[in-house]
């Protein structure tokens, strides 16, 4: 029961930062691509305020 509520979770989690990315960056990724490592440094128009607000400062 923990194990899934963790894995939806998480799925859902990576859902929001890929459409955030999306509309941060109008660039879609391809279906069953994966990100890769350092998005924000590889990403130079990339808000970090927006993406702190959006899943580290997150209003309860």
């Amino acid at each position: 029961m923990f194990m899934d509520s963790n894995k939806l979770f998480m799925n859902k989690e990576v859902d929001r930062l890929y459409a955030f990315l999306e509309e941060e960056t109008q660039l879609a990724a391809a279906d069953g691509g994966r990100l890769g490592s350092d998005l924000f440094g590889n990403l130079p128009g990339l808000s970090w305020d927006r993406l702190l607000k959006l899943f580290i400062c997150q209003d309860p």
